[in-house]
């Protein structure tokens, strides 16, 4: 075989290699579609995730029942992130809702909800604002890094996601672009910049 045959057939196997991890990511995003994760409630000594969640409902205004909730635990703590939960819905509607009220937490402490008050009353802590992401593959949460690092430097607007999808605004009113894989974003930036 020439050379150049060599390299064209290396060529075709790398991107199948690259389909098939792009394939697998999406699968991966797809078992985390009714899933959230939230982070700045702090670990109490007896701890009640489902607790926490219905409150946060309530702070955001909707009410959550026990039967709306598949699961919800504690996460790892990370080099950055130490009080973090994650929770899977039973139905992808209740995650839709909860998620979209979460702007309803903006200027919310975690001592806003009743398990944290009761438990840190007399305590001088300082507490955590409440946020609630998606929840996203290791692969999308680079992704979402190096969009909203992109964001910053170029002083756009908006990032957000929508169904492990990353969104990217510029203004309010400009076209907004989406990710899914890290070739989508690095084709925008060869085509943008």
């Amino acid at each position: 075989m020439e050379i150049s045959s060599c390299l064209k057939v290396l060529e075709d196997k790398i991107k199948s290699i690259d389909d098939l991890v792009d394939e697998q990511d999406d699968i991966q995003q797809y078992i985390r579609r009714d899933c959230v994760e939230i982070t700045g409630v702090p670990m109490l000594p007896v701890d009640k995730p489902k607790e926490i969640v219905k409150e946060i409902g309530q702070l955001m205004g909707i009410e959550i029942a026990d039967h709306q909730i598949s699961t919800a635990h504690r996460l790892p703590p990370t080099r950055k992130v130490k009080d973090k939960l994650i929770v899977k819905f039973v139905h992808r509607d209740t995650k839709d809702l909860f998620y979209k009220k979460r702007s309803k937490l903006v200027g919310k402490k975690s001592n806003d909800l009743p398990l944290v008050k009761r438990e840190y009353e007399n305590n001088n802590r300082e507490f955590n604002n409440i946020y609630v992401n998606e929840s996203l593959t290791a692969r999308r949460r680079k992704l979402f890094g190096r969009v909203n690092e992109f964001k910053r430097s170029e002083r756009w607007k908006h990032t957000w996601t929508i169904n492990g999808k990353i969104m990217l605004r510029e203004e309010d009113a400009s076209r907004v672009f989406s990710f899914v894989h890290a070739r989508d974003f690095d084709a925008f930036l060869n085509e943008s910049f």
